[in-house]
């Protein structure tokens, strides 16, 4: 983390322990509030979808129709995750 601050960041070298403890208190699971983010909420979802077959037949099953706005904004995680509840009715 020190290392990218100096090389990209100079700025922000005063703030580097701050940082950095920002950084553990907001990882995924950490803390005594087992906090996540949206990218870790998604990526359990897709995790649950992939390793359950079950659930993921269920939810293809129940969304007949998906509308994604800007679509073309999404990451993998995202496309993935939409892909996997559109696997019954892709077209």
């Amino acid at each position: 983390m020190a290392g990218v601050i100096a090389g990209r960041h100079r700025r922000f070298q005063p703030l580097t322990q701050q940082i950095e403890w920002v950084r553990r208190g907001t990882k995924s699971g950490s803390g005594p509030a087992n906090t996540m983010d949206f990218d870790d909420l998604l990526m359990k979802t897709v995790d649950l979808l992939r390793g359950n077959p079950g659930v993921a037949e269920y939810y293809q099953r129940h969304f007949q129709f998906i509308l994604v706005d800007e679509y073309q904004d999404t990451n993998w995680l995202q496309s993935d995750f939409i892909d996997l509840l559109a696997a019954h009715t892709r077209v």
